[in-house]
């Protein structure tokens, strides 16, 4: 009995090694986050691979000009970088080289118009705000799936199958799925986020994620979140002037010990 139990409980610990594993690159990759490193090489990177999964998916190398859908490879370069070739640019192209040139040159001046609408520094702190939140997110609903996987990996031994060894490829794949949605999310959001520029603009390394800007369209795959709702008006005091987050609310609120409430712990959460 006791070297049964032994052996669980050194399963338990594989299992855990493997969680171990995923959560260093995770955090990881938060902590370069919320110092405040920017993230625009880790960005162009993203953008290079996508690009070449939109092109691969509509227009594989190895297949013919006359056999690319190209009117696929339009829809998707729409919905994953809000960009639509002309279609006569394409009669430019009439090899898989030339094609791709043409694609890559395309998202780049995007994004290039995206730096120029929104300015450098604002654009690289959205990509480090995107990149926190789509992460966290992400990351929640990848925990549920390992929980779920855990649940019902005992039942691979009955198909002769060791379920350590089946743990470890399936964890795999659910992690490859998540970084996969990860990149595909916040590319998606980054080239059709609108700012709200009426309202104040927060760094990830020095506040929690709030609503300050929408989306064009919801993320495919994706609801509408809070993160792209419009923010509520700010209140003003009396005269006029600017309520700072730890000066009284305006609406008069109290605490329970009668003091008057402050605005961050009220209207300014």
């Amino acid at each position: 009995m006791e070297t049964h139990n032994f052996e669980i409980r050194k399963h338990l610990l594989e299992y855990d090694d493997v969680m171990n594993k995923q959560r260093e690159i995770i955090y990881g990759m938060r902590s370069e986050i919320l110092e405040g490193e920017s993230q625009q090489e880790t960005i162009q990177e993203w953008i290079d691979e996508l690009t070449t999964g939109v092109l691969d998916s509509y227009a594989p190398e190895d297949a013919h000009a006359e056999d690319w859908d190209l009117a696929g490879l339009t829809e998707g370069l729409h919905r994953q970088f809000d960009v639509r070739p002309a279609p006569a640019s394409f009669k430019e192209a009439t090899s898989r080289d030339g094609l791709e040139e043409l694609v890559r040159g395309a998202v780049s001046d995007r994004y290039r118009e995206r730096e120029e609408e929104l300015g450098a520094d604002l654009l690289r702190m959205l990509e480090r705000r995107e990149m926190l939140i789509i992460i966290d997110t992400q990351w929640k609903d990848h925990l549920l799936s390992i929980d779920h996987l855990k649940e019902g990996i005992g039942l691979r031994g009955y198909g002769q199958r060791d379920p350590l060894t089946e743990y470890k490829r399936e964890a795999f794949e659910l992690f490859q799925e998540m970084v996969d949605r990860v990149k595909a999310t916040v590319v998606e959001r980054l080239f059709k986020v609108q700012i709200l520029r009426e309202v104040a603009f927060e760094d990830p390394g020095a506040a929690a994620p709030s609503t300050t800007w929408e989306s064009r369209e919801a993320p495919r795959g994706e609801t509408p979140s809070i993160a792209r709702q419009p923010a509520a008006p700010q209140l003003r005091a009396p005269d006029g002037r600017k309520v700072g987050r730890n000066d009284p609310c305006p609406c008069g609120a109290k605490n329970q010990d009668g003091s008057p409430k402050k605005y961050k712990r009220c209207h300014g959460r």
